[in-house]
């Protein structure tokens, strides 16, 4: 059965529900065996992260001495136990791997990746058997005086599930994906607008920083490489040319 034959079979509450349905209560890690770093695991790796990398990030020792790293920076601001458990919450956490969520979506939408074919095998044969199944369910259900006291949450239940795979297949193989350099662009730009409020919270007001911490945030292999994915030079003029006008 084509996907277009399939969707003209799902119910019209269940095509627009899925429509507008999205919440991290089915998040993307269950159906691609990727997991998201726990808040803990995170702030292990990002405490790593800010040792390795010196502030600022492009400047060299010099006969005075070695440089101090991120986190001896951080600590001598006096912020560095505030900044942590913030910069390792859960919504920096999904914007700091959103690029690479979106790597993933690109292979999804692919149907000839093995991603992509997995992806499909499994979430239209569900959605096809979840509509003869609830098809049925319902013909039951209709069938008898006490179809909807005894079958009407199992049917409900079955439906909510129908819905979900609807919206998967809605979300990752009819939307087009964004390109490397776009998703790694909008997880900059969500990862340091939270780094500039958590810093304001804290009463510093560094874009300078805000922009040296993103690209920590935004390079998760820079505790072994030392080097970052994301030059925060860059980050600031491409932040410029967003703005239309020259960063504060």
């Amino acid at each position: 059965m084509a996907r277009s034959q399939i969707r003209h079979k799902i119910p019209v509450d269940i095509r627009n529900f899925a429509k507008r349905f999205w919440t991290d209560a089915f998040p993307f890690a269950a159906f691609v065996g990727k997991h998201l770093p726990t808040a803990e695991e995170f702030r292990q790796d990002l405490t790593l992260r800010l040792k390795k990398i010196t502030y600022p990030s492009h400047s060299r020792s010099t006969s005075k001495g070695r440089l101090k790293s991120t986190y001896e920076h951080l600590e001598t601001l006096g912020i560095l136990d505030v900044l942590l458990p913030e910069l390792s919450s859960t919504d920096m956490i999904t914007w700091a791997y959103s690029g690479d969520f979106e790597s993933q979506i690109r292979e999804i939408h692919s149907a000839s990746s093995p991603l992509g074919k997995e992806f499909r095998s499994f979430h239209l044969s569900m959605i096809k058997e979840l509509i003869r199944h609830t098809e049925e369910v319902r013909r039951l259900k209709n069938s008898s005086r006490v179809g909807e006291q005894w079958i009407g949450p199992y049917l409900r239940s079955a439906e909510e599930q129908l819905m979900i795979e609807t919206s998967l297949v809605d979300k990752y193989l009819d939307r087009k994906p964004e390109s490397e350099r776009e998703a790694l662009w909008s997880s900059v730009v969500s990862v340091y607008h939270c780094v500039n409020e958590v810093l304001n919270n804290t009463n510093i007001k560094n874009l300078a920083l805000a922009r040296h911490l993103t690209a920590i945030l935004c390079s998760p292999n820079c505790a072994s490489t030392g080097q970052l994915c994301v030059d925060p030079e860059n980050m600031r003029r491409s932040l410029r040319r967003r703005r239309g006008r020259k960063p504060a």
